[in-house]
């Protein structure tokens, strides 16, 4: 799977180039918990923020991913790419497969359906919308950094901006993003997901510049696939 580049020509005059966190092809242990029963119920904390998060896997590596309803997982479109289906592992460990229901180059999303359903999930309805999302707010980075073995860090920062790039919306935050992040989510402290993590700038001397995709074009693409 190849690095993502954004195309902005202002971030590559200005910052330099940029990179898609994306995957690692670290080993991992296959022992799977025992379904057990339960009650599925909305994100209400970090706690359950961690929870509702998935780590993608897929041939070449892994990418994060997170539960907006207990039968649907969002991630990024350069996670995925072309592939009709991938793998994933809960953050109880148990792994499940995945089937693409939806994807969106543009928008660099792909909405998954899981053979697994989760026993905690982001709401849409409970995010903030975009013009409520401030500037300062503390933010938190949930997702498989470098390794998979780091499935389900979090990661703290503050939003530093929204930023117009090709006609579409992105919020920026200086919370740490890597390699195996995309995908992931974006929450506040009571853990509302504010957008799904995609890419950082990368370079000598460049730090803590990282991008995540509102979670209003998250809410287009469920409109879409409730009309197929």
């Amino acid at each position: 799977m190849n690095l993502h580049t954004l195309t902005s020509t202002f971030l590559i005059f200005i910052l330099g180039h940029s990179v898609f966190a994306q995957h690692d092809t670290i080993a991992e242990s296959n022992s799977q918990p025992k379904d057990q029963l339960f009650q599925t119920k909305r994100v209400s904390n970090l706690e359950d923020a961690i929870k509702a998060s998935v780590t993608i896997l897929v041939e070449d590596g892994h990418g994060s991913g997170f539960f907006i309803d207990d039968n649907l997982v969002v991630t990024n479109y350069h996670v995925v790419e072309e592939a009709d289906s991938v793998e994933a592992k809960s953050s109880s460990g148990k792994k499940f497969s995945l089937s693409v229901a939806l994807r969106d180059s543009v928008l660099d999303l792909a909405i998954l359906r899981p053979s697994f359903s989760s026993e905690v999930y982001f709401s849409m309805s409970d995010s903030p919308e975009l013009d409520a999302v401030e500037v300062g707010t503390d933010v938190m980075v949930i997702g498989s950094p470098t390794s998979r073995l780091l499935s389900n860090s979090l990661g703290s920062g503050i939003i530093s901006g929204v930023r117009e790039l090709d006609s579409l919306t992105i919020i920026q935050t200086d919370a740490k993003v890597n390699p195996g992040n995309s995908g992931g989510p974006l929450v506040d402290r009571n853990g509302r997901v504010l957008g799904v993590v995609s890419s950082k700038i990368d370079g000598f001397g460049i730090e803590g510049l990282g991008f995540a995709i509102p979670t209003k074009y998250i809410t287009e693409l469920l409109d879409r696939l409730s009309s197929e």
